[in-house]
């Protein structure tokens, strides 16, 4: 197996996630417009173009 990348996940993360999951919002609600942008921070870095 080759390794592609090493994730680094700390307790927050797992704590932000379930704090959704437990929540009465999963697909929409006050988390989704932070996610959106760290998404999109994320797929366009290193991009000359992004959307």
């Amino acid at each position: 197996m080759i390794p592609y990348g090493k994730q680094s996940i700390n307790q927050d993360d797992i704590d932000a996630v379930l704090d959704v999951l437990q929540s009465d919002f999963l697909t929409q609600g006050p988390k989704v417009p932070a996610l959106i942008l760290l998404d999109s921070l994320v797929t366009c870095r290193g991009s000359m173009r992004c959307h």
